[in-house]
């Protein structure tokens, strides 16, 4: 190695070297940013620790709330994806409205369930939609109406066609205080 360095230039040596501290400092800037990035991954991780812990602490509290609020609600009236449907489809013959459901889609997780459907009611007058509101209404907090569309019948202005988008929960039975 030193023969070669003794057999090239001075110029040769000055761009080797010139080379070789470019590469290092190319390395030394790739070395810097990955430890900057791992140093605000560290922080971030530290940062969501401190508030998981603060979470973990206040399980107790939490519980409390869940158990004060269950007992207030009726495992009863709680409507699950059969019922939703069974119950919005005995309504609209009751009334004779014509109408559309799709199949509930069901979501559930540890504490809940959730039965999500659309409802589309043709020809409806303002009237009889009000009053399935207030039915609606009447069941809540187990039923939600999400969204409303609303647009009017082109051959009879009075009339309308809703789409309703139903949301039902229910509680699961482990969830319930005590249990």
């Amino acid at each position: 190695m030193t023969r070669f360095l003794q057999n090239i230039s001075i110029r040769e040596r000055v761009m080797l070297g010139a080379l070789v501290v470019i590469c290092l400092l190319i390395w030394a800037s790739i070395l810097s940013s990955r430890w900057e990035e791992s140093a605000e991954t560290l922080a971030n991780a530290r940062k969501t620790v401190k508030q998981q812990k603060v979470w973990l602490d206040s399980e107790p509290l939490f519980q409390a709330q869940l158990d004060q609020s269950l007992a207030l609600l009726d495992p009863d009236a709680m409507l699950d994806g059969t019922a939703l449907s069974a119950y919005i489809d005995s309504y609209a013959r009751e009334h004779k409205l014509k109408h559309e459901m799709t199949t509930p889609a069901i979501q559930s997780s540890k504490l809940y369930s959730s039965a999500s459907m659309r409802v589309t009611l043709r020809n409806i007058t303002l009237d009889e939609l009000i009053r399935f509101q207030i039915e609606l209404d009447a069941k809540r907090p187990y039923i939600a109406v999400e969204a409303i569309a609303l647009a009017a019948n082109r051959a009879d202005p009075r009339l309308l066609n809703a789409r309703l988008n139903l949301t039902s929960l229910t509680i699961h039975s482990d969830a319930a205080p005590g249990s």
